[in-house]
């Protein structure tokens, strides 16, 4: 039975971000079926916009797209008009989001963030009930069984940091789209105290309580290698919290400037689909971008291009550079804008690294 690929850019006012990604298997039609229901379909949202455009991307996900169950959830960094409308989403008296797996940078930290748009929301470790990311961590917790597998990720820019968490680069090489699709039989493995030891890795009560864990009580573990079907679209993670694979090994995190780092911490992700690629990046700089580029496209020709991608940043003057889209050589390039947007993107340095570099060449 066939697979197919979708990519869905959700269109929102104003300033915003969503993408939804969708894996079919779909018995070929026949004179007796001529139109199959799917077997198999795995969805993965990777932002969701601001929190008012939550009514806009939850009809958008229903309706238009049917789905009866988001599978994946992906914040790629805690601006405003990229995780806000997730914790909207899960806030909705919706069971849609009951059994997701969610995804995003983990902890903060004590590294200042700051969101887009009129409002001062600072990503500190603050005790205060209205910070953004804690709002959005709780809605995680609403309802449902939801699965936030990043919990214990701490996102600071050192890859040491504390023992009883996972470094900020854990999530690199994983594959997201298939996690939770298979059933998990780990066993339970605590202490006489109640602590879960994962590999080493203690995390007390309070941390386990607030984990990932499946219907049973027993702990996801993403580095289980889930049952990927032969043939099906698979999502990378590439880079993290300023991470990114290397071609034999990890290279470390870059410097810069606050918000060039509060940028360069998204989430990046290669979807693949037998010789198609994808590349979508969040807010992610140029200077992060061009350390992929090999990873993207060893051999820098046709034969490895990524076929589109999602221009990072909304098409800031920072974002994607005309060498990467040379290298990637895609066929189309999307920018996510609403007319009129308060921030005047796509800026012009963003629309020239696109001029000249699309590829029209046919493939065969």
């Amino acid at each position: 039975m066939p697979w197919s690929l979708e990519i869905h850019h959700i269109g929102l006012n104003n300033s915003g971000d969503a993408t939804l990604i969708i894996a079919k298997d779909t018995p070929i039609p026949t004179l007796a079926n001529p139109d199959p229901v799917p077997i198999t379909v795995r969805s993965a949202l990777i932002d969701g916009g601001r929190f008012n455009h939550s009514p806009t991307v939850h009809e958008y996900l229903t309706n238009t797209a049917q789905i009866q169950q988001l599978d994946v959830m992906v914040a790629t960094h805690y601006d405003a008009d990229h995780f806000n409308g997730l914790r909207a989403l899960l806030l909705r008296n919706s069971n849609v989001y009951d059994n997701t797996f969610i995804f995003d940078q983990g902890e903060p930290g004590n590294i200042p963030a700051f969101n887009l748009g009129p409002y001062d929301e600072r990503l500190d470790h603050r005790p205060n009930r209205e910070n953004p990311y804690i709002l959005y961590r709780d809605s995680i917790y609403s309802r449902g069984n939801r699965k936030r597998v990043t919990a214990f990720v701490d996102s600071n820019n050192t890859a040491g940091g504390n023992a009883n968490w996972q470094p900020p680069n854990w999530l690199i090489g994983k594959e997201i789209l298939w996690i939770g699709a298979n059933r998990y039989d780990i066993e339970r493995n605590y202490d006489p105290n109640g602590n879960y030891n994962a590999g080493g890795v203690i995390f007390p009560p309070p941390q386990r309580n607030h984990g990932s864990w499946d219907v049973n009580g027993n702990p996801i573990d993403i580095n289980r290698k889930a049952l990927i079907p032969p043939g099906a679209p698979t999502i990378r993670c590439i880079a993290a919290n300023q991470y990114r694979q290397g071609n034999a090994a990890l290279v470390g995190a870059i410097g810069g400037t606050d918000e060039s780092r509060k940028n360069n911490k998204s989430l990046i992700f290669l979807v693949q689909f037998n010789n198609f690629k994808y590349f979508i990046g969040g807010d992610a700089e140029q200077d992060q971008e061009n350390a992929l580029d090999t990873i993207l496209n060893p051999t820098n020709d046709f034969a490895g291009r990524v076929h589109a991608l999602k221009l990072s940043h909304h098409g800031a003057a920072t974002s994607t550079s005309p060498a990467f889209i040379n290298r990637l050589k895609p066929c189309a390039v999307f920018i996510s804008n609403g007319p009129q947007n308060q921030f005047g993107h796509p800026h012009q340095a963003g629309i020239n690294a696109i001029e000249g570099n699309i590829s029209k060449t046919a493939e065969r």
